[in-house]
């Protein structure tokens, strides 16, 4: 998992396996409960400023909050929220590399907290030679 991020812009990337990872964890969170993803440091952080070290997520309350505090990708929100957030995760390893989501707030969505960052989550898929 590589998380990327700008002043202004976040991208999340994994393999299908990775993120249906993700799914399984947030949608298994319980009121107080958190969770860890650590990620790839020594990622290039092209066309993005920099990386960050890992993804943590916990269950509290209300609407999904997405923010970015030193070396984390934060996230929160209520467990109904979070397994609704965790379906943005959700890829097969059908879909073409690249292929992405946009998890964002806009007016009248009451499970994104209007102060929650735009993330994007992206395939990639690990190539090998044989």
């Amino acid at each position: 998992m590589v998380i990327r991020v700008t002043d202004r812009e976040l991208e999340l990337s994994g393999t299908p396996a990775e993120l249906r990872v993700v799914v399984q964890m947030l949608a298994a969170l319980r009121p107080g409960q958190r969770c860890r993803f650590p990620a790839d440091t020594g990622a290039d952080p092209t066309p993005y400023t920099r990386v960050v070290a890992v993804f943590e997520v916990a269950a509290s309350d209300g609407p999904v909050r997405v923010s970015v505090s030193g070396d984390k990708l934060l996230e929160n929100g209520s467990p109904e929220m979070l397994s609704r957030f965790a379906s943005f995760f959700s890829f097969s390893d059908t879909d073409l590399p690249g292929a992405h989501r946009h998890h964002e707030w806009w007016e009248g969505n009451e499970y994104v907290a209007p102060d929650s960052r735009p993330l994007i989550m992206t395939n990639f898929l690990l190539m090998s030679c044989v």
